[in-house]
C-alpha cells in the first residue's frame, strides 16, 4: 500500500492518520454543516490540550530526574556498596 515497505511503515501510519483526520474535518464542515470557524476553534482547543499534556509530561520527568539525583546524592555508604556489588 502506498509503495512503502517495512522501513517506512510508521510514516505510512502517520500519513493515513493525518488523511483520516482531514476527511473527518471535511465531513463535519460539508456534510453536517458545522461552521468552519467552530472547527477552527475546536482545533485550537485540541492544540492547547496537546501542549498542556506535553508540559505536564515534561514536569513529571523533571520531578523524576530531580528525585533520582537526590537519591544518588544522599545514598548511604551501605546502599552505595550494595549497588556496586
Amino acid at each position: 500500500m502506498l509503495g512503502l515497505g517495512r522501513k517506512h511503515r510508521g510514516k505510512r501510519t502517520v500519513l493515513l492518520g493525518v488523511l483520516a483526520s482531514i476527511c473527518f474535518v471535511w465531513a463535519a464542515i460539508d456534510r453536517f454543516d458545522i461552521p468552519a470557524k467552530e472547527m477552527a476553534r475546536l482545533f485550537g482547543y485540541s492544540v492547547m490540550g496537546v501542549l498542556l499534556t506535553m508540559l505536564l509530561a515534561a514536569l513529571c520527568m523533571a520531578v523524576v530526574i530531580a528525585l533520582k539525583t537526590l537519591y544518588r546524592k544522599f545514598k548511604t555508604p551501605a546502599q552505595a556498596q550494595d549497588s556496586q556489588g
